[in-house]
């Protein structure tokens, strides 16, 4: 049983959803591959070279690409970290976040992502 406020949905592999983070310099951004989402927040997978992902931290300016729905502009509280281990044997690191200063529209299209994810789950049962 999941203790959250809201339910995380995975995101399967087909669907290409990244969060950019700009860097220190905010002349440049990384790329971080979301590996669930929710109405409250995401799971970001991995370690980055460019900068440290440490609880409490407010990551400003971020960029949320939900596939071919679109883009979410938002800030990101960084939560709780944990290891993982990849199915291929690699670890690294999972981190929680919570979408911060999120617009009507923004939460909308998380809600539509949200449902199109449900559905494709649904349909691969």
């Amino acid at each position: 049983m999941q203790r959250r406020d809201f339910f995380r949905q995975p995101i399967p592999a087909s669907i290409s959803a990244q969060c950019y983070v700009p860097t220190a310099n905010r002349s440049d951004e990384s790329a971080i591959p979301i590996v669930d989402i929710s109405y409250g927040g995401l799971g970001l997978l991995g370690i980055h070279p460019d900068f440290e992902l440490d609880s409490g931290q407010l990551l400003r300016g971020c960029r949320v690409e939900l596939g071919s729905l679109g883009i979410i502009h938002c800030d990101l509280l960084i939560g709780s970290q944990s290891a993982v281990t990849l199915k291929n044997g690699i670890a690294t690191v999972r981190t929680s976040c919570k979408f911060q200063h999120l617009t009507s529209n923004a939460k909308n299209l998380l809600q539509r992502f949200i449902f199109l994810l449900e559905q494709q789950s649904l349909n691969s049962k």
